[in-house]
């Protein structure tokens, strides 16, 4: 990392965290690779989103804002499917948009091989794969930014829509601790420890999953909530 901060304090006390990062544009552009999935059979009009995590927070985002996005004429169902992260916690540059990539083929994976008889049992003719993949952007920024890679991938036709939220900046000391604890397979794109793990161990009454909030006055679901309020979801079955 090429982020020098020898002459700026590291916020010991909520009370120096708090108002001390900012809102910043998205840090990266959001060409997204092509996930070549074999296209899945529809077996109705129900409309299926699986979100392969059990954080309650993105699935509840998800739930609320493709409710919100959808056409009248769709209903939708959701389920989630937990899938392995491969022993990394913290992706940084464009791992986050190969780490999203990887839950979509994960989570098909995992549902074809657990939920064999889901889409006909239950009348589903759309399934969408909705990810949200956060990382650290440290390169071409002046200070590391945090952000989210948000993908929606229709298993039916194949369109996939993705976008980068707007990130928070955080002081690169708690990026340096949090990498300074291990890599994953040596890839120094992806490490064991979150950022926010070590910003929440430093700092008394931070949440890890959120500490966006104190740091810049706007919480991370409220950031990610608005770029896939922005996204053109792929509803259509053909």
């Amino acid at each position: 990392m090429s982020h020098h901060s020898s002459s700026e304090s590291v916020p010991k006390t909520i009370e120096e965290f708090r108002g001390s990062e900012r809102v910043v544009e998205r840090p990266c552009d959001e060409v997204f690779p092509n996930i070549k999935l074999q296209a899945w059979t529809s077996h109705g009009d129900g409309c299926l989103v699986i979100i392969p995590t059990e954080n309650e927070d993105k699935v509840n985002l998800f739930r609320a804002k493709l409710q919100q996005k959808k056409p009248s004429n769709i209903a939708l169902q959701f389920l989630c499917i937990r899938t392995s992260d491969d022993g990394y916690s913290q992706s940084f540059d464009e791992q986050g948009k190969t780490c999203a990539e990887k839950r979509v083929w994960k989570v098909a994976n995992t549902f074809n091989e657990n939920y064999s008889d889901y889409l006909e049992d239950n009348r589903i003719g759309t399934v969408l794969f909705a990810v949200i993949e956060s990382f650290f952007q440290l390169s071409n920024v002046e200070r590391p930014v945090d952000a989210a890679v948000i993908v929606v991938h229709n298993a039916m036709t194949g369109q996939t829509e993705a976008g980068v939220s707007k990130g928070v900046t955080l002081h690169p000391a708690f990026v340096e601790e949090a990498r300074s604890r291990g890599f994953v397979y040596g890839d120094q794109e992806r490490c064991r420890t979150t950022a926010g793990e070590v910003v929440a161990e430093r700092i008394k009454d931070v949440d890890k999953a959120n500490w966006q909030e104190p740091a810049s006055g706007k919480s991370r679901y409220e950031i990610v909530g608005e770029r896939i309020e922005a996204m053109n979801i792929p509803w259509n079955a053909k």
